[in-house]
């Protein structure tokens, strides 16, 4: 049987106590120095003495260090320990918001109704395209004020309510704006292929530190900065590549925001008289024939089933994803800002959420859209703390985690409101405390005994 906390197993195999446990002096004794001798947590005297203990040092943005005194054996270190100094970084996710710049971001049928509905209820304010460039920001005169795109910018970029400004130092952010003019078709009466697809890219920045990129981002992302078409297989697989490069610790998430079913760079259009689009895109043209359109259907699946381009375009989208997740391990959200009751796209989004493990959320008005991006960006932030150091193996119990001073119980099995050890050098925040620090900065303290918990050697400063 183990000893109770403060108590230690004796020669003679009784659980004793020579001392009151972290304490200094008393039945210990003192050195020759006249310092006193301290008492181990386990109830036994040691040879050490307790030195000038260093200040606390909490960190509100996560880092945080032991709150004992340093011990020093005479003759060296070693003995009977208190605490000892446990640094500890929170994992940092990484979060790529791909949006679509496509013609089609406007107000649309139902969606500009539903923001004027809000605006009218007080519940939406617009920002950020003012009507007179000269006025400020949030003047009360805004330009497009109901279109997807600017509100998809204001609710990720207004100072004071927008989820990437309140977010940019605990979540690092990227964003990709895409869309094409004209696919890679060439342009009728001869001339180069136009550049499919157009991204305006700005990449999360491979820092441990000082990773917030707002300003960039929201300098690029102009008011009303539509281009026409909706190439979303071939954006999500070059923004997914260069991301699943970046050398970045935490997960790697794409909040894909669109509102519309993709087209392609071979094919931007699917009806016959628009540009100089190939004949074997058309599937949808006035006039066509069913034989006709059916000449065009390609196969797809295993086993194979003939369908339209459209429809192809739509599957690859699918399976793009699905290589996304399998091959490169990032997980994609769709944000569906279309027009409401869409049941054809809001099928094929989450076909598409649900190929790379991510969820569909409904953006079709502002206040849903602000919801989706919150809870996705909540969602990712994560509970894990990892250590800079080891734990000993079966000590974990030894060891205490504080959320703003409040001790958090240690859950064995993992289940209820606490901390579990996920690794000698990994802990988890569980239940409402994971909630808590997902909602906002908070101090987590970690403490445990210097012979239980072994500190990684910090690497020497360079000459």
């Amino acid at each position: 049987m183990a000893c109770p906390s403060g108590q230690f197993c004796s020669s003679s195999k009784t659980c004793e106590q020579e001392c009151t446990p972290n304490e200094a002096g008393g039945k210990c004794g003192a050195s020759g120095t006249g310092l006193p001798y301290l008492c181990a947590h386990d109830g036994k005297c040691t040879t050490s003495v307790k030195q000038d203990p260093p200040p606390d040092d909490i960190d509100a943005s996560g880092g945080s260090t032991g709150t004992g005194g340093q011990m020093m054996q005479e003759g060296g270190m070693g003995g009977g320990c208190i605490d000892v100094e446990v640094g500890f970084n929170p994992v940092i996710p990484n979060v790529v918001l791909v949006i679509d710049q496509s013609l089609s971001m406007t107000d649309g049928e139902g969606f500009g109704t539903l923001v004027d509905q809000e605006i009218t209820a007080g519940t939406y304010t617009p920002w950020g395209c003012p009507e007179n460039p000269e006025d400020p920001l949030d003047s009360p005169d805004q330009a497009d004020d109901n279109w997807r795109w600017n509100v998809v910018r204001n609710v990720l970029f207004n100072p004071t309510t927008g989820i990437v400004k309140g977010l940019e130092e605990s979540v690092r952010f990227g964003m990709a704006l895409y869309s094409s003019q004209n696919g890679s078709v060439p342009p009728m009466g001869g001339g180069d292929p136009p550049v499919c697809p157009m991204l305006t890219e700005v990449p999360i920045i491979e820092m441990e530190t000082d990773f917030g990129n707002y300003d960039e981002m929201l300098a690029q992302m102009l008011c009303s900065n539509l281009i026409v078409d909706t190439p979303t297989r071939e954006s999500l697989a070059q923004v997914a590549n260069q991301f699943a490069e970046a050398e970045l610790d935490g997960p790697k998430i794409i909040v894909l925001a669109t509102d519309g079913l993709p087209d392609s760079c071979a094919c931007p259009n699917y009806s016959q008289g628009f540009g100089n689009i190939p004949a074997s895109c058309r599937d949808q043209a006035s006039g066509m024939t069913q034989e006709e359109r059916e000449a065009n259907w390609v196969e797809r699946g295993d086993p194979p089933v003939r369908m339209p381009p459209s429809q192809a375009e739509q599957f690859d989208v699918v399976q793009e994803a699905k290589r996304v997740y399998e091959e490169l391990g990032i997980v994609v959200h769709i944000v569906d800002v279309s027009t409401p009751n869409d049941p054809t796209l809001r099928q094929h989004l989450t076909d598409v959420a649900t190929a790379a493990h991510g969820e569909i959320f409904d953006g079709t008005r502002p206040s849903g859209l602000i919801d989706a991006f919150q809870t996705i960006v909540d969602g990712v932030r994560s509970c894990v703390i990892d250590l800079e150091g080891e734990i000993l193996d079966e000590k974990q119990d030894e060891g205490t985690v504080t959320l703003d001073g409040v001790e958090l119980a240690y859950l064995p099995d993992g289940t209820g409101d606490g901390w579990r050890l996920n690794s000698k050098s990994q802990i988890e925040l569980l239940g409402e405390p994971c909630d808590l620090i997902k909602s906002g900065k908070h101090d987590i303290g970690v403490d445990f005994p210097c012979d239980v918990f072994i500190p990684v050697e910090p690497e020497p400063d360079p000459e």
